[in-house]
């Protein structure tokens, strides 16, 4: 599209200056009808936007000048979008619930492992008549029977 100045200059050499002016009058005239722009204003602003009166509206009125896009796809591919993404969704929440249940397993395996190394101790500490102090935590436990099975080794 062709600026303001190149269009001025254009009607200038073929000699059409005053039915340039005319043209230019009538589009001012149209957008001091659609706003509230004073004539110098008018003219600015046609000047700014290369004449483009629709242009000019749509800023006054404060949207955007970019069109929206138009989803251009058929309804096929719309349909096949709208399955591969349920799909991948369906896909995610199942492999985050595979990996939260991994998770809650090895803790469970790693609870069972500490509870059997408290009651070895307890059952070690009852065969050598020993108190274990119940608020002391497992890895006590487990630090006095491993104490118990060193001692033991020595004595043999």
């Amino acid at each position: 599209m062709e600026t303001y100045s190149e269009l001025r200059r254009k009607w200038e050499t073929e000699g059409k200056l005053p039915e340039f002016e005319e043209r230019m009058m009538n589009l001012q005239n149209v957008v001091m009808r659609q706003t509230d722009y004073s004539a110098e204003m008018a003219r600015s602003k046609l000047e700014e936007h290369d004449l483009d009166v629709q242009k000019i509206v749509r800023e006054y009125m404060g949207l955007d000048d970019k069109k929206a896009e138009a989803d251009t796809r058929s309804t096929h591919q719309k349909v096949y979008s709208e399955f591969r993404s349920f799909l991948d969704d369906a896909a995610g929440s199942y492999y985050r619930k595979k990996e939260a249940e991994e998770k809650l397993t090895q803790l469970r395996e790693m609870q069972r492992a500490r509870i059997t190394k408290i009651i070895e101790a307890r059952k070690l500490a009852e065969e050598n008549n020993t108190l274990i102090n119940d608020d002391v935590g497992a890895e006590v436990a487990g630090a006095e029977v491993a104490g118990a099975e060193v001692e033991g080794k020595s004595d043999e």
